[in-house]
């Protein structure tokens, strides 16, 4: 046996075992074609064995018709296992597989039936040549020949060319393709060098005789990048797909591989990357290449192509825990970053919108507190005059409207601290059956009126003493009981007040229970269909009941906002006509135990009392200034009055006073700052004047700020008579 034939062989078997191997791994998308082209040059090496073991010239020309049934198409197949292995997807399909085949086809027609056009002369003139070790049969190339020829090196170097940029494009299997794409090349070469004539012995073909050392490279191509394997397959066509720019760098920091985006988005050359120094390599990327030299390389931002990408990094370790190598990502968040920074505007706007509501709403209360000041006072010093039953009367509508004025904008402000997130809870003891009489007790003159009862219960089982703001839950009380008592116009309100979990356990646990507020009324009730309206801010269950009983709509709804902050709820059960019954549910704390006795209290100062006081008051309002003179003067005080801070501490330090009434906002410096430069002028003799702050401003956060400047007391305007008289009974005898 000839070594010709003896390769042909092997050929033969290598090629069957690889296209088996292939069919089991059809689950990829160049298995397929890569099993049939294997099988068709097994048959093409077995064909050719068998003629160059043969010596008829017919039988000879018999196995040359078989092989050039399949041989023309061979191309095509090979075409389409390297147009998929480069793009992981179909090439010849549809219209173009049917163009790709006509110039075979005609090859075949022509290779067996003689057809009298001279263009479509394949093979001419064959005989038998007995020159050489092996009998080999010789034609000369007709003109479709020559065409066959030339397609077939077309689909051959194009199919070259798609391996070639499969390699510089940075796959992750660079290497196994480049012993594919040498597999290619050196094919192409042997059946370049047969149509030629050029290596001895001539009219051998050495395409299926060399076949071992082209499939073997493929063999090793398949084998070193699993190329067979639907896992690294599918892997790398996703790292190739990806956004993000990924880039391999070794332990030394050489580039070791970089994926499509990569090339793309930092405009590299991909031919020349691998293996280069990352210095060079990223020259052009000075904050991309100061990230990868610094030793804390978490997350950073850094700008290519004017746009944003955030940078990281992904350790990859041996099985010892050894860093091999790094994963540089870059991934482009510009987007994100514009969506960020219009969120920001807009959270900017909308806090801006919310400040200036805030704003607007503490002005308007500081506007109207003001006169309503000389309303409330001047009612208060008019009722202390004699006046007819009818003037009096007069008076005492006026104060009420006063009153219900102030009411409203109280509402309205603590709704808008609600809905804003601005309000915050204070969490203080405080006496619960207090709470409930003081409440009741405001309400009793209009029970009283109405001739109905009211009454309150505190269950044995509920704490005396809890710990919350006091404040808000007896807010919530008195929207509550006020709700109940302006709406029934007879028979009684009750309210029951009850722990809504087990005392001795919540003192062990968490220190906190839910407090249980019932209050039933025998009003005209709610309608099924107005029960949840209710809860809505500016909404009542009837239109006819504002008109009625007037009210703005906001006490519900500031109750249940005031419960939920709480962490509790507000839910109502109710009849039309029968009455109505609300719950209201807070949580609060519990002491863990509970003293029968007041705690002792440290020795207090002693104070003014009710003796008379020479007071120092600062206001710049001319009406105002009537208005606290004549009420101090009521109260037997002295008021002595500046319009300004400048003015005010002129007079303070060259006279002797009690006490001070410090109006906020005056022209030139404020209360603030007014009330710091006395304190500073105090320090050296530690002569400490009583300063009382004197405001309209009624949102959050402001007596805290006055307390903070170095006030010791605080009043809100309208100033309430009794309220003033009990602040300046506190003032220390100096």
């Amino acid at each position: 046996m000839h070594w010709p034939v003896a390769c042909l062989s092997v050929a033969a078997g290598l090629e069957i075992v690889l296209a088996i191997v292939a069919r089991t791994r059809a689950r990829t998308n160049v298995a397929g074609p890569l099993a049939f082209g294997l099988i068709l040059s097994a048959l093409w090496a077995t064909d050719y064995a068998l003629d160059l073991s043969s010596s008829g010239f017919d039988e000879k020309l018999l196995l040359l018709k078989l092989r050039l049934l399949y041989i023309p198409f061979h191309t095509l197949v090979w075409f389409e296992i390297a147009y998929r292995f480069a793009y992981g997807r179909k090439g010849l399909y549809g219209w173009r597989l049917v163009l790709a085949a006509v110039v075979p086809s005609i090859t075949v027609v022509v290779s067996w039936v003689k057809i009298p056009i001279h263009l479509l002369s394949f093979r001419e003139n064959f005989w038998l040549d007995l020159s050489g070790p092996l009998p080999l049969l010789r034609s000369t190339s007709g003109p479709w020949s020559v065409i066959f020829v030339g397609y077939s090196f077309a689909f051959g170097a194009a199919a070259v060319v798609i391996l070639w940029r499969s390699v510089g494009d940075a796959s992750w299997d660079r290497t196994a393709r480049r012993v594919i794409l040498a597999a290619y090349i050196f094919g192409a070469f042997l059946n370049f060098s047969y149509f030629l004539d050029f290596l001895p012995p001539h009219g051998l073909n050495y395409a299926p005789v060399l076949s071992p050392i082209t499939y073997g490279l493929i063999a090793f191509g398949l084998i070193r990048g699993r190329m067979l394997d639907l896992g690294p397959v599918a892997r790398a066509a996703l790292i190739e797909s990806l956004e993000e720019m990924l880039i391999v760098l070794d332990s030394f920091g050489c580039v070791v591989d970089l994926n499509r985006s990569a090339v793309v988005g930092l405009r590299l050359k991909s031919g020349e990357v691998a293996g280069r120094p990352a210095n060079d390599v990223l020259a052009a990327w000075p904050a991309v290449l100061h990230r990868i030299h610094d030793a804390n390389q978490g997350k950073s931002e850094v700008t290519i192509h004017g746009a944003i990408h955030e940078l990281s990094f992904l350790p990859v370790r041996d099985s010892r825990d050894r860093l091999q190598a790094r994963v540089m990502i870059l991934r482009n968040i510009d987007d994100r970053k514009k969506v960020e920074e219009e969120f920001r505007r807009a959270k900017e706007v909308a806090e801006a919108a919310d400040q200036a509501k805030s704003n607007f709403l503490a002005t308007i209360s500081h506007e109207i507190r003001t006169p309503m000041n000389a309303v409330v006072g001047f009612t208060h010093l008019l009722q202390s005059t004699s006046l007819t039953s009818e003037q009096r009367e007069y008076l005492n509508l006026i104060r009420q409207g006063g009153r219900g004025l102030l009411v409203i904008i109280d509402d309205v402000l603590d709704y808008s601290k609600i809905t804003s997130g601005r309000l915050e809870l204070e969490e203080e003891p405080c006496q619960i059956a207090e709470l409930a009489a003081h409440v009741c007790g405001m309400l009793l003159p209009q029970v009283q009126k109405k001739g109905i009862a009211l009454q309150w219960t505190l269950d044995t089982r509920a704490p005396a003493v809890i710990v919350g703001d006091s404040v808000r839950i007896g807010q919530i009380l008195t929207n509550l009981v006020g709700n109940a008592v302006k709406f029934t116009e007879r028979g009684s309100v009750d309210v029951r007040i009850a722990a809504g979990d087990d005392i001795a356990v919540a003192r062990r646990a968490s220190g906190r229970c839910m407090l249980e507020f019932k209050i039933h009324d025998t009003g005209v009730g709610i309608a099924a269909e107005a029960m949840e309206r209710i809860f809505r801010p500016f909404s009542q269950a009837d239109s006819s009941i504002t008109r009625r009983f007037g009210g703005t709509g906001l006490g519900l709804a500031i109750s249940k906002r005031l419960c939920e902050l709480m962490h509790g709820d507000l839910s109502v059960e109710s009849e039309l006509g029968r009455g109505s019954t609300f719950t209201a549910r807070v949580e609060v704390g519990v002491l863990k135990e509970e003293s029968p006795h007041p705690p002792a209290q440290a020795a207090l100062p002693a104070t003014a009392g009710e003796r008379p006081l020479r007071i120092l008051v600062f206001e710049d309002n001319r009406l105002n200034q009537r208005v606290l003179g004549a009420l101090l003067k009521s109260l037997g005080h002295h008021g002595h009055f500046v319009g300004s801070g400048v003015e005010g501490l002129a007079v303070l330090f060259s006279d002797k006073f009690d006490a001070i009434l410090m109006d906020i906002e005056m022209p030139g410096i404020d209360g603030y700052e007014t009330v710091r430069r006395i304190r500073m002028a105090e320090a050296p003799v530690g002569n400490r004047h009583y300063v009382v702050a004197l405001t309209a401003h009624a949102m959050k956060g402001i007596r805290e700020k006055c307390m903070a400047a170095g006030m010791d007391d605080f009043l809100t305007k309208p100033i309430d008579p009794k309220v003033l008289r009990e602040a300046l009974q506190r003032c220390p005898v100096r």
